[in-house]
C-alpha cells in the first residue's frame, strides 16, 4: 500500500477532526473527497494496481468518529442501520458472494472480466476469482459506511445545511475543473488536471469530432457527466424548494450548461430521464412559476443557439457531427455494441447461476441494474429494490418548525440527487456498487425524514476550519 499526497492530506486532516472536530466536520471533509473522482489515496500494486479513492480514506474517519467509544453516536447508529436495512443486506449479500461466487463457478462461465486489456470487442474469459472481487467488496462495504456516516451527519441539526453549503463549494470546483479539461492542449493545465488523476485505472482523455471531451478531474467524461447530473439535480431542486436559491440558482444553471458540453451519451441520457419525471411531476401538480421560469429559460436558450448558428453556421455543422457521433450513431458503433454486450452479461450469468449470482467484481457490465442482477441475484437485487422503494417512497413525520422544514426540503432534494446517480447509472455503471456518492444523498434523504438529534450529535468544538459546522 503506497500512500499518495491525497492520502496524507486526508490522514492529517482525519487524526486532527477525529480528536477535535464533530460528525459534520467529518461529513463534510467526506463530501468534499467526492469531487475527487480520478484521485487515488492509496495505491494498492499487490492487488492488479487497484487504487482507494480519497473519498474511501476520509469515510474511514468518519465511521471512526461515530463509532468511537464515548461519541454518544450509539443509538444514531442503531437507527441508521435500521433505516438503511434494505442496503445492509444487499452490502453483506454481496460481500459474501465477491468471496465465494466466483470459486463457485469457477471456470463454468465466461464473462468479460472488469479489467479489460486491448483485444477483441466480445472478449471473454473463464469466470475465476481475481483482485477486482476483494476491490469492488471493498467498495461496496465503503458505500454502506457512508449511508450509516451520513445518516448520522444529517440528523444533526447542521448537517443538512451543511450538506448545501459545502456543496455549493464542491461543485463550483467541479465545473471550474470542467472547464481547465476544455483546454486539453495546454500543457500547465494537463499538468494540473494530471495531478489529480493519479488512480490506477485508466484515466482517459478524448476527442470527439475535433472537440475535447470534458473530464475535469474524473477518470472519464462518462463520470464526470455523472457526477454533474447528480450535483444538478441537487442544486436545481434546492433552487426551486428556495433553499439558498441566490446561490443554489446560478451553480445549477453552470452544471447545466458544462453537462451539454460534455458530449457524454451518459450524460444526455440521465439528463432526460430526469427530466421527463421531473417534468411529469411539475406538470401532474400544475406545474409551478419556477418550473415555467425553467421552460422561459429553455426557450431563450433555443433562440440564441438559433440564433448564433444563423450567424456562424459552422457552429451547427460541428454540433451536428457530434450529435451524429455521441447519440444517433452511439447504439450502432462499436463502443455503444461492445456496452450492449457487457449489460446483456448480468442476465446471462444471473441464469446460468440459478439466481444466486456470481459475486460483485467478477464481470464487467455497463448497466448497474443487470450488474446488481448477475452479481447478487435474487436476494440482492431485492434488497437494493427494496431500498429505492424506502428511499422514493417512504414518509417522515411532518415538520414542527421552519428548520425541520429547511430539513425536509433539503431531503426531498437529495433524494432527487439520488434518483438521478440511480438513472444514469442504470445505462452505464460497470459494477454493481452504487458507490459513496449515491449513499451520500440517498442517506441525506433518509435522515431528513427524521427529526434532528441536538444533542447526542455534537460534539467537542474545532478549531478555524470547520467552525461553523462544529463550534457548540
Amino acid at each position: 500500500m503506497i500512500p499518495t499526497v491525497f492520502g496524507v492530506i486526508l490522514i492529517v486532516v482525519g487524526m486532527w477532526l477525529l480528536v477535535r472536530g464533530s460528525v459534520v466536520a467529518m461529513f463534510v471533509v467526506v463530501v468534499v473527497s467526492s469531487l475527487f473522482g480520478g484521485s487515488a489515496a492509496f495505491l494498492l500494486p499487490a492487488l492488479g494496481g487497484s487504487s482507494v479513492p480519497p473519498v474511501n480514506i476520509a469515510l474511514l474517519f468518519l465511521v471512526a468518529r461515530v463509532v468511537l467509544p464515548g461519541s454518544g453516536q450509539g443509538a444514531l447508529v442503531r437507527a441508521a442501520l435500521a433505516d438503511n436495512l434494505p442496503l445492509v443486506v444487499f452490502v453483506l449479500y454481496g460481500v459474501v458472494m465477491a468471496l465465494i461466487g466466483p470459486r463457485l463457478f469457477a471456470d463454468v462461465l465466461r464473462v468479460a472480466p472488469m479489467r479489460q486489456a486491448n483485444g477483441p470487442l466480445f472478449a471473454s474469459l473463464p469466470l475465476v476469482p481475481t483482485s477486482q472481487n476483494l476491490t469492488t467488496a471493498f467498495y461496496m462495504t465503503g458505500t454502506l459506511l457512508c449511508a450509516v456516516g451520513t445518516y448520522v451527519a444529517c440528523r444533526d441539526p447542521r448537517g443538512l445545511r451543511a450538506l448545501v453549503d459545502t456543496g455549493i463549494v464542491t461543485a463550483w470546483a467541479h465545473v471550474g475543473f470542467g472547464v481547465m479539461s476544455a483546454f486539453g492542449s495546454n500543457g500547465v493545465v494537463t499538468a494540473v488536471l494530471g495531478f489529480f488523476r493519479n488512480a490506477g485505472y485508466a484515466q482517459l482523455n478524448e476527442e470527439v469530432e475535433g472537440v475535447v471531451r470534458i473530464t475535469g478531474i474524473q477518470p472519464e467524461p462518462s463520470s464526470f457527466a455523472i457526477a454533474t447530473l447528480v450535483w444538478f439535480a441537487f442544486m436545481y431542486e434546492c433552487w426551486a424548494l428556495k433553499v439558498r436559491p441566490r446561490a443554489t440558482g446560478p451553480l445549477a444553471l453552470a452544471l447545466f450548461a458544462i453537462l451539454i458540453a460534455t458530449t457524454s451519451t451518459s450524460g444526455y441520457v440521465g439528463l432526460v430521464g430526469y427530466g421527463a419525471v421531473r417534468l411529469f411531476i411539475a406538470v401532474g401538480r400544475g406545474g409551478t412559476r419556477r418550473s415555467l421560469s425553467v421552460v422561459a429559460l429553455l426557450l431563450v436558450a433555443i433562440a440564441g443557439g438559433a440564433a448564433l448558428t444563423y450567424y456562424n453556421p459552422a457552429v451547427l455543422d460541428s454540433a451536428s457531427r457530434v450529435y451524429t457521433a455521441v447519440v444517433a450513431k452511439k447504439g450502432t458503433s462499436s463502443s455503444g455494441l461492445q456496452r450492449a454486450y457487457w449489460a446483456r452479461q448480468g442476465l446471462t450469468v444471473f441464469a446460468a447461476s440459478d439466481g444466486l449470482g456470481i459475486g460483485p467484481g467478477s464481470f464487467r457490465s455497463s448497466s448497474l441494474i443487470t450488474a446488481i442482477i448477475g452479481a447478487t441475484g435474487i436476494v440482492g437485487s431485492l434488497a437494493f429494490a427494496a431500498y429505492l422503494a424506502r428511499l422514493l417512497f417512504g414518509r417522515g413525520a411532518a415538520p414542527t418548525s421552519a428548520a425541520e422544514d429547511e430539513r425536509a426540503r433539503i431531503g426531498i432534494a437529495a433524494t432527487w440527487a439520488a434518483l438521478a446517480y440511480i438513472v444514469v447509472a442504470a445505462v452505464v455503471a460497470a459494477s454493481p456498487d452504487p458507490t459513496a456518492f449515491f449513499a451520500i444523498f440517498a442517506a441525506a434523504g433518509l435522515a431528513a425524514r427524521r427529526g434532528s438529534v441536538t444533542g447526542a450529535a455534537r460534539s467537542a468544538p474545532v478549531r478555524p476550519v470547520m467552525r461553523q459546522w462544529s463550534a457548540q
